[in-house]
């Protein structure tokens, strides 16, 4: 949801220089986002209805700029597996008024629960986009 909305927020206001991709620790490559997801994601105006789970590996993490994770655990995990990139590793609700907070997992939840999760998420990602801007 977060690449989603990411890319509608760039698609929208000409920024062809922000380059957004998930991945996940225990993703199943190539799934598709859930129904939930999608619906919510449509309700924001993102179309993710293309999207396929990638995992993480070595060259995604050299190509990122910045690592956003959704839990400490995610961040100490990556931050293990790759030292060379810890300084890039974060959590994404860094970005919002909840530093050190996790973003729950709505996996398998209900359609409140996924947009629960992504009112979160926007807002981290609506001060991340404008950090961008601000540096642009």
């Amino acid at each position: 949801m977060c690449e989603g909305y990411l890319r509608s927020l760039c698609g929208k206001s000409g920024r062809t220089d922000i380059h957004a991709a998930s991945a996940g620790i225990f993703a199943h490559p190539g799934d598709p986002a859930s129904p939930h997801a999608r619906e919510v994601m449509k309700k924001y105006g993102a179309d993710i209805s293309g999207h396929a789970a990638r995992g993480v590996d070595a060259s995604a993490v050299s190509k990122a700029d910045l690592i956003l994770t959704m839990t400490a655990s995610q961040r100490k995990n990556l931050r293990s597996a790759f030292p060379g990139a810890a300084d890039k590793v974060h959590l994404l609700l860094e970005f919002a008024d909840a530093p050190g907070a996790d973003v729950p997992d709505p996996f398998g939840g209900s359609f409140q629960a996924y947009e629960s999760c992504f009112r979160k998420m926007k807002e981290a990602i609506d001060n991340l986009f404008l950090t961008l801007n601000a540096k642009s």
